[in-house]
């Protein structure tokens, strides 16, 4: 049976999703809804049952359940946003501390310059990341 564009438990979840400010498309005859979260990732939402299943091009094998739209988006949602969000925040810090101002020109010349003293590439690429991981764990402890 088709879901409607009344259903009281249809209009509950697209409010949630109105205020969250993610994008959805209904699927009125399939009686889903595929929201879109901030960073990208498509999700099929039932609101009639409060299941849920990563979007994909096949019909996914399994289907997980929460408590209704705004459990969806509290607890499966938004940590997958705010997670990705502090892979970004990471992305950015992770220019080494010989780079001053962190523009491109100045890390190019640190990588070629590294590469003069004779290191390899995983040499450099471990030394980087073990600095930035470094730097992160110092930011755990405070």
């Amino acid at each position: 049976m088709a879901l409607s564009e009344d259903d009281p438990l249809l209009l509950e979840a697209l409010k949630v999703f109105d205020e969250g400010g993610y994008d959805y498309y209904l699927k009125l005859g399939a009686s889903m809804v595929w929201v879109t979260s901030k960073s990208g990732k498509k999700y099929a939402f039932y609101p009639t049952t409060g299941r849920w299943a990563p979007y994909g091009r096949s019909r996914p094998s399994v289907h997980y359940r929460s408590k209704g739209a705004q459990d969806f988006i509290d607890r499966f949602i938004k940590p997958s946003d705010e997670a990705n969000e502090a892979i970004e925040e990471d992305r950015k810090n992770i220019i080494p501390d010989g780079v001053k101002t962190g523009n491109l020109r100045e890390f190019l010349e640190f990588v070629y310059e590294q590469f003069e003293d004779g290191l390899t590439f995983n040499q450099i690429y471990y030394g980087i990341v073990g600095e930035h991981r470094q730097k992160a764990r110092k930011e755990m402890k405070k």
